[in-house]
């Protein structure tokens, strides 16, 4: 790898992230800053504590780049570098730290996850604060975007589900506020479609609030035609989670890829699991990203992470319809019929050539892994055998030094040569 490129000079803005990601950076170099040209690929790459990731940057003009912030796995300052990859080598043209914290987004979704614990949890919209996060304060016109984002980046458990008592469903179960009547009733669509896929998202579309209303009804009330669709189409399916193959994502245990709408893509690898160097990512990278191709690409933009009070009279809010744009699309309700059939055959199409695809990014996924580490444990086997090789002729040749016959032996083959 080639040393840092001289006169690179970059500044880059943000200078921190929440640590779920999903935001623009934007990369500038001074005018005097020698780059190499668009063949390049350039490449951000954020090393931490126990995670790399190395995210393809596009090129905004000559002199500046952007790419999608990814999600991290801890709250550290992590070291920003930029690549270059050109002529079949790798050169780094400038470094910085990049701080990832959490923030009030954060701490909600973590909140919103430990309520399927509790029937009463999401019942009254004042308490939905705590000393880390305040729902109220929350910018709603952004809301939707890095709730579902935040929401993504929790590692929940296995068991986890919308409805922890689901088994009570056929005893006359208690009516709830559930996640799936929160999403709905706030108008986040984008993260009412991100836990239909969740397990137990059947039993909470079946599940009325106190006031006897589903999480559909609340979605067309506010105008969420689409989406409570959706909702009607998994309850009559009666799947525990919506089984939709993800093009956009892929993963094995330490490495995972990621596509952007920006028409990039991130590649993150558990560096405490794996001793794939920064080469082998990339080159990993460059080869999945070819594989999956533009039409895979994951609906995923950037993300804003501003927040604003959304009320700055400080009155109680509306819980029903808090101000903010409304999140969704209106669907016209006579084309409803005309259009079912033909999505029914859609979706069928879909699912039937997605998940070969899955498959096969997978275990192509696996098996550049796989291949990548087999060269470097022959690498590394290599390494300790010369590393064998020069210890032992040094110790033979102390031993040869130090013994007066071998020495003597060694002179008198010397001068039979002369």
């Amino acid at each position: 790898m080639r040393k840092k490129g001289e006169f690179c000079h970059m500044a880059f803005s943000p200078t921190e992230a929440p640590v779920y990601g999903g935001g623009t950076i934007v990369v500038a170099f001074s005018e005097s800053s020698l780059l190499p040209g668009n063949e390049a690929e350039l490449y951000l790459v954020f090393q931490g504590s126990s995670a790399r990731h190395i995210t393809l940057a596009r090129r905004l003009n000559t002199h500046s780049l952007q790419a999608i912030v990814p999600g991290h796995n801890c709250f550290e300052l992590a070291q920003l570098s930029v690549y270059a990859f050109h002529n079949g080598g790798m050169e780094l043209l400038s470094d910085g730290m990049f701080n990832f914290v959490p923030d009030s987004t954060f701490f909600l979704a973590q909140f919103l996850a430990g309520s399927v614990r509790d029937v009463n949890a999401l019942d009254d919209p004042a308490s939905l604060k705590t000393e880390q996060f305040d729902l109220w304060s929350e910018d709603m016109s952004t809301l939707d975007e890095r709730l579902a984002c935040a929401f993504e980046h929790l590692e929940l458990p296995p068991s986890w589900r919308l409805v922890e008592d689901s088994s009570r469903l056929d005893q006359d179960p208690p009516p709830r506020e559930t996640l799936l009547h929160f999403a709905a009733r706030l108008g986040l669509s984008q993260f009412a479609q991100q836990l239909l896929d969740k397990a137990g998202s059947d039993v909470a579309l079946r599940l009325p609030n106190k006031n006897g209303e589903l999480a559909s009804d609340l979605a067309r009330a506010r105008g969420l035609e689409d989406l409570a669709d959706r909702m009607l189409e998994h309850t009559l399916s009666g799947d525990g989670s919506s089984q939709h193959d993800d093009l956009g994502r892929v993963q094995t245990k330490s490495v995972s890829v990621k596509r952007h709408s920006i028409g990039t893509a991130t590649i993150t690898t558990k560096t405490g699991e794996t001793t794939r160097t920064l080469e082998d990512d990339i080159q990993m990278l460059r080869e999945l990203v070819s594989f999956m191709g533009e039409d895979n690409m994951e609906n995923e933009s950037p993300i804003s992470t501003s927040r604003t009070p959304l009320d700055d009279s400080g009155g109680s809010p509306n819980y029903s319809s808090p101000s903010g744009s409304k999140p969704g699309s209106n669907r016209d309700s006579k084309n409803l019929d005309d259009d079912d059939d033909d999505d029914d055959e859609d979706d069928e199409e879909n699912v039937a050539s997605r998940s070969p695809k899955l498959k096969v990014l997978e275990q192509s996924m696996q098996q550049l892994q796989a291949i990548s580490e087999s060269v470097q444990r022959l690498k590394d086997r290599n390494k300790a055998l010369l590393s064998e090789e020069a210890s032992r002729r040094e110790s033979l040749s102390r031993f040869s030094a130090s013994c007066p016959v071998l020495a003597e032996d060694k002179k008198r083959k010397k001068k039979g040569k002369v």
